[in-house]
């Protein structure tokens, strides 16, 4: 089991949690392999005798813990969701009606410009234009739902560039790991399985 190296480099060297995680998916994995041999190689046993200790091996914790792994990094991946939506523009105050007429205004002042000088406005970076088309659908706008999707995600990079990489970052570690622990899933299964030599 010495792939799970090329795994892990596939997470950055700080995220020293992940990278655990992944080592600690395959060495689940060898230490179930071990157990396996001694199964196969146990001469006492029959067919039907190491399909039943291999159950019951895999099922005294190694399967359990590859599965904690696993929601543990489902978790971790639901949360950069929540993270990325709470770095979405929003409407704070509905209850200023002088507020509420200006995104008003400006909605209209968008549906009556050309395609090129409206879209110039929407991914101008202006907050006022970004809240005003958030507000309301976005036919209201002018504009298309993908449009205002493009419109948003340009103001988020412009106002948290930074926290919006990390997020990234962190995301495409996560779904790193994620594969990892399926491999490690699938090996684990795979040493399960009464179809192999003893060794």
């Amino acid at each position: 089991m010495n792939h799970w190296h090329n795994l892990v480099n596939r997470v950055p060297e700080h995220m020293t949690g992940l990278r655990d995680d992944i080592a600690t998916a395959f060495k689940i994995v060898e230490n179930f392999d071990t157990k396996a041999r001694a199964i196969h190689a146990d001469p006492t046993l029959s067919s039907t005798g190491r399909r039943e200790r291999l159950q019951q091996e895999a099922a005294k914790g190694p399967r359990d813990h590859l599965a904690q792994l696993k929601q543990k990094n489902r978790a971790a991946v639901a949360s950069i969701a929540a993270r990325r939506k709470a770095l979405q523009p929003v409407v704070k105050d509905h209850s200023d009606p002088v507020a509420e007429m200006r995104r008003a205004e400006l909605r209209t002042l968008l549906r009556g410009m050309s395609p090129a000088e409206r879209n110039q406005l929407v991914f101008s970076g202006d907050r006022d234009i970004i809240e005003a088309i958030i507000d309301a659908p976005a036919a209201l706008s002018g504009i298309d739902a993908e449009m205002r999707a493009k419109a948003v995600e340009h103001f988020m990079g412009a106002t948290n560039g930074p926290a919006l990489r990390d997020l990234e970052a962190e995301e495409d570690a996560l779904e790193a790991t994620g594969a990892a622990l399926e491999v490690a899933g699938r090996a684990l299964e795979k040493l399960a399985e009464t179809e192999r030599e003893a060794a």
